[in-house]
């Protein structure tokens, strides 16, 4: 092939690059959609298997009657095919948290087996620590505690409180359901995995049993090797728990033997503990008629003692009433004398003390006047002795003053006569001499007149002191006689104080005398007083000895009677208790002899319901593989055809020229195969790796809001590449040979010339002359073009047709998953509230219940509501039994089946729902096992189906349900419907208040949580609806595109012809519409079967989903198809406004 024929082939995709994407993008939405969902599910499997080989699920379990010991783990472990056996232990346990009841399972941690994977945290390294489950709790609870509430009858915890070390996963539990409890509400809530030091048991409560192999999840030959190493484990097993069970029963008989030996003994102790207490009650018997003589010998004493106190009490009292009275009446008159004597006692000591007073102040004034006489008399005797002392000072400086005076008239008459010599020899003395002479002379004279004034002085003086003197002697005389004076009153004082004093000291002893025998007679009487009130005392106290000796005797009396009564009551008791013990050995030795072997039960992972419920749900999405990819292939198919043929149709005279140019068929046929075959294989590349990786995970991540299972493996299947890849070059290149094999059969110069246009022909409408006479020229141009070109027409209608059934198909299953709350709740259980109680209810119970809240609640009914299995013909499903004899419960549950009603069954019958009938395999008539646990079990006869679209119930009477099941039948929920107007939320925190009530559910909370998790279908509805979108956009845009390239001569003759762009773009897409219409008509019936058939293929375990869609869906369906027609439509203008009438309108011969 030359350069040229390549450079034609690149410019025919470029030339038509339209076309070439809506091959690519139409290839690589169904090589999308059958790689992805056919990769689904081994995607899932393989993600699973991973996350179960690395956990080391199980895969097989034992229970026991009389569970398991290290002896029988070691006996499975030897079995061929096994590679692990451990013993482990479950329990269920209730937690409070605050008012809240939780029921939680408690799991023991193993080494090897149901390893947990940690998500948050730690493991737990004390028996008292936990890991949680992480799908119920958050890490901000961890180090939290979890409290032991309640157990069940084994209670095999060690703890009561355990503290959360951090969160896990389980493989034990790999979808979100957590299973049932025998406790509570019957609703497991979560799991808890404690390390074995938390559990306390000698016994393993199960056994799980790891085989050897590598097998691929779910396959057959899993099952078969499975199957095989359970029987030779059942067969070890079984060996081992009998031979365990005969040592039991060894023990049991030993343990018999003792029981017998301890009943001897105990009955011979007891005897004589009975003997023992009759000689005490004759003893006391004994006592008692002791105790009558001395209370008679009481009894006259006090009548004695009684004649005494009347004869006291007349002394004092003679008419007295009492003895009280006599004695009140003594102690009056002793009180009277004592306070007589008392008075004038007072009244003496007043008058003394009168008289001591005028004494002490007569002996205070004397004292005063004695003082004062002594102090004169010495100051008297001081002033005398002094003026003594002055006198002869005064006597003595007198005598010395005559000395001094004589002295001076001696030494005057001296001077007078030198005076008197010196004068006479005055002249004849030298001068000098005369002068010292005449100065000695004048300080003679000088001294001796100094000496004169001086005498004079001390003369003086010596006059005024004898003055003086004389004066003091006067006064010291008068002084004298004055004190005389006084000493003479003083002793007159003296004399009448001593004579005073005499008198008060004779008048005091007398008073003490008078006082004296007065009180020694008030003395007497108080004796007498005290004697006769202690007689009283003595009485009245021995009297109430006397009738707390006759009560006591009474008492005594009782009690005696009362043990004589303990005694025959203890008599008939030991009789009794001995009767009743023998009669348990007794029982015990029959419990022994009928006591059957144990039972084995070992189970598969058929039994573990997320294990079981996963596969189902995966098949799911490879059942959905089967249908959408071969529906998005066949319209491919249909595309790829329509597109190539009017390709092919358009380039015709190119065809021509090819082969007048020597090119050869082949060459022509790989041109064009080429052009649709690259543009597939670009597709299904793109849609393989994308698909193959978005559609898994996106269906992975809402499966993930059913089963907790971690991480994602991606698979890439080249057998399905190759698979895709050949469907997509079938679609493309295959029917692009077709399409080119038909003009091959032309030669090239018939080629060359254009094609002749088909023959005009009269359409079915034109018949209908009045309607067609009506129509506008235009409108009948389309219609004939429509019809005309049936090809055409049939190609647009049926792609348009599909993509509509997609879309609608999508809106059904939204509407089919969104609304099954509301079919549940509004149409079958009728209830708003369901309230669990702890102890079964009455009809008392209720109708307080109703009065209390009449205004509040419409209706209820009480029922038991448990969680049990049912087992059919082709599985084992769990399910939630609601027993009732409440009448009202039909007008609680509303059971119905296509519009009819179902009746309540009767006596050994059921009711069950359709889902759960499908599932396992049960018809009306048919009988099925019903389990509430591992070995209660009845088998009980289906009577009708019923609708349901949430959970599996199994409704049958209280009757029915007391005589299949060992618990007996004890209704604790009262399903109840609030009053329109009535807030079921307050109404649900009142009644939570109430005494007795467990827990109270809200319905609302339970359709919202059935809301979300339906939320997980959405992310496939979405898938369906953008890939039906874009199916639908590529189909209306490709044959659009078509219709508008093979008119290009008609559209610029119309231009020519003066049409407007409006006008043009009507004309042409007029017919797009109308094809659209017909397309939506025959698409909406094709939709409904298509989503019959995609909700048949959804099957889930726990829900039911009703084949409904609803009118706004139908509405959506055609809007949104013909959105993409106008939006087709706005594009293709475009292209209509760039065709050039010239070039169009050119001759092509």
């Amino acid at each position: 092939m030359t350069k040229t024929f390549w450079k034609n082939i690149r410019r025919s995709v470029t030339g038509s690059l339209g076309r070439y994407l809506a091959i690519l993008l139409i290839i690589l939405l169904g090589v999308a959609f059958l790689t992805g969902l056919r990769l689904t599910r081994p995607v899932m499997t393989v993600t699973a298997e991973k996350y179960i080989d690395d956990a080391a699920l199980y895969d097989l379990r034992l229970l026991s009657t009389i569970g398991f010991d290290s002896a029988d783990v070691e006996a499975v472990s030897a079995v061929s095919g096994v590679t692990a056996a451990e013993g482990a232990a479950n329990t269920d346990f209730i937690s409070l948290r605050g008012d809240e009841e939780h029921i939680y399972r408690a799991h023991m941690l193993t080494d090897s087996i149901n390893r947990p994977v940690l998500t948050a945290g730690s493991m737990p390294t004390r028996g008292d620590e936990c890991l949680a489950d992480a799908g119920r709790f958050t890490e901000d609870m961890i180090g939290q505690k979890i409290t032991v509430s309640e157990t069940g009858e084994d209670d095999i915890l060690a703890y009561r409180e355990y503290t959360i070390t951090g969160l896990a996963r389980s493989p034990l539990y790999i979808s979100i359901e957590r299973g049932t409890s025998s406790l509570g509400s019957g609703s497991l809530e979560a799991f808890v995995l404690i390390p074995p030091e938390g559990f306390d048991t000698e016994y393993f409560t199960e056994l799980y049993v790891k085989c050897s192999g590598d097998f691929e999840l779910y396959s057959d030959e899993y099952e078969d090797f499975v199957d095989s190493v359970s029987d030779a484990v059942e067969n070890s097993a079984a060996a081992s728990v009998e031979t365990r069970f005969d040592d039991l029963k060894a023990d049991g008989e030993d343990e018999i033997a003792d029981a017998e030996q301890t009943l001897a003994d105990e009955k011979a102790s007891a005897q004589a503990e009975l003997d023992d207490a009759k000689a005490k009650l004759d003893d006391a018997a004994q006592e008692l008629a002791e105790g009558e003589a001395e209370l008679q010998d009481a009894k006259a004493q006090l009548d004695d003692a009684a004649a005494q106190l009347n004869d006291g009490a007349a002394q004092l009292q003679p008419s007295f009433t009492s003895w009280e009275s006599a004695l009140n009446a003594g102690w009056a008159q002793y009180y009277d004398g004592q306070s007589q004597l008392g008075s004038a006692v007072a009244a003496g000591r007043q008058t003394l003390e009168e008289s001591r007073a005028q004494l002490d102040e007569a002996e205070a004034a004397y004292q005063t006047g004695k003082a004062e006489y002594d102090t004169g008399k010495a100051q008297y005797d001081g002033y005398a002795a002094s003026w003594a002392d002055g006198w002869a000072q005064y006597s003595a400086a007198l005598d010395t003053y005559n000395t001094n005076y004589d002295a001076y008239t001696a030494g005057l008459q001296q001077y007078e006569t030198a005076r008197a010599e010196f004068e006479a020899v005055k002249d004849t003395l030298p001068p000098e001499t005369a002068a010292e002479t005449e100065a000695q002379l004048e300080a003679t004279r000088a001294a001796l007149e100094q000496t004169a004034a001086a005498l004079e002085a001390g003369k003086a003086q010596l006059d005024h002191n004898g003055a003086m003197l004389e004066a003091e002697k006067e006064e010291l005389d008068a002084a004298g006689a004055e004190l005389e004076a006084a000493e003479a009153e003083l002793s007159a004082a003296r004399a009448e104080l001593d004579a005073g004093w005499a008198q008060y000291n004779s008048g005091a002893e007398e008073l003490e005398r008078q006082q004296a025998e007065q009180q020694a007679q008030l003395d007497a009487a108080y004796s007498a007083l005290t004697q006769l009130e202690s007689g009283i005392d003595a009485y009245w106290s021995g009297l109430a000895e006397y009738e707390d000796g006759v009560q006591t005797l009474a008492d005594g009396r009782a009690e005696y009677e009362d043990g004589l009564r303990e005694y025959e009551d203890g008599l008939a008791e030991f009789e009794a208790e001995i009767a009743d013990a023998e009669a348990e050995i007794a029982d015990a030795k029959a419990e022994l002899s009928d006591l059957e072997a144990p039972e084995l039960f070992v189970l598969t992972r058929e039994t573990n319901t997320g294990y079981v419920t996963f596969e189902s749900d995966s098949q799911i999405v490879e059942k959905l593989s089967a249908l959408f990819p071969v529906f998005f292939f066949l319209i491919a198919a249909l595309v790829c055809s329509t597109t190539m043929t009017r390709m092919v149709d358009d380039e015709r005279t190119q065809i021509g020229t090819l082969r007048a140019l020597g090119y050869s068929r082949a060459a022509v046929y790989t041109k064009y195969m080429l052009y649709a075959g690259s543009a597939a294989t670009l597709g299904c590349l793109i849609g393989y790796f994308g698909g193959g990786w978005l559609f898994p995970y996106v269906i992975w991540i809402a499966y993930g809001m059913l089963y907790q299972i971690p991480g994602f493996v991606s698979l890439y299947d080249p057998a399905l590449f190759l698979i895709a890849l050949l469907a997509s070059l079938l679609c493309s290149a295959g029917v692009t040979f077709l399409a080119c094999r038909h003009e091959m059969t032309s030669t090239p110069a018939s080629l060359i010339r254009p094609k002749a246009p088909e023959p005009g022909k009269r359409i079915l409408l034109e018949r209908f002359t009045p309607l067609w006479k009506r129509l506008k020229f235009l409108h009948k141009v389309s219609l004939r073009n429509i019809f005309r070109f049936k090809k055409r027409m049939i190609m647009m209608i049926l792609g348009i047709a599909g993509c509509t059934a997609l879309v609608l198909t999508g809106f059904g299953i939204h509407d089919s998953v969104a609304n099954i709350a509301n079919y549940q709740f509004d149409d079958i259980q009728k209830y708003d509230l369901s309230v669990t109680f702890a102890d079964p209810l009455t009809e008392a119970d209720t109708e307080a219940l109703e009065k209390t809240y009449s205004a509040e609640m419409e209706t209820d009914a009480a029922a038991l509501m448990a969680a049990g299995e049912l087992t059919g013909r082709d599985a084992a499903k769990s399910v939630y039994l609601v027993a009732s004899d409440d009448p009202a419960i039909t007008e609680i549950i509303d059971l119905h089946r296509g519009g009819e009603t179902v009746p309540y069954p009767g006596a050994g019958e059921i009711v069950i729902t359709e889902k759960l009938a499908e599932l396992a395999g049960v018809r009306v008539g048919d009988t099925v096992t019903v389990s509430v646990s591992d070995t209660d079990k009845a088998e009980l006869k289906v009577a009708g189906l019923a609708e349901n679209y949430v959970q599996n119930y199994v409704y049958m009477t209280g009757e029915t349900y007391g005589a299949a099941f060992s618990d007996g039948f004890e209704p604790k929920t009262l399903l109840l419907r609030t009053a329109e107007g009535a807030d079921e939320y307050s109404l649900s925190a009142a009644l939570s208040n109430e005494d007795g009530v467990a827990s109270v559910s809200v319905i609302s909370d339970t359709r919202r949580m059935i809301d979300n998790m339906m939320q997980s279908l959405n992310y496939v509805v979405a898938l369906v609806l953008a890939s039906a979108g874009a199916l639908a956009f590529v189909v209306l845009f490709n044959l659009g595109n078509i219709n508008i390239s093979e008119r290009v001569r008609e559209i610029a003759t119309i231009k020519v012809l003066g049409f407007h762009a409006g006008e043009t773009g009507a004309y042409v897409f007029r017919e797009n519409v109308l094809l659209s219409l017909m397309g939506i008509a025959a698409g909406l019936p094709l939709g409904i079967l298509l989503h019959a058939f995609v909700m048949e293929q959804i099957k889930v375990d726990m829900v039911s989903f009703k084949y409904v869609i609803a009118p706004v869906s139908y509405l959506l369906t055609v809007l949104l198809v013909l959105l993409f027609t106008v939006v087709t439509d706005i594009i293709m203008r475009r292209k209509i406004a760039r065709i050039d009438m010239a070039e169009s309108l050119k001759s092509i011969e």
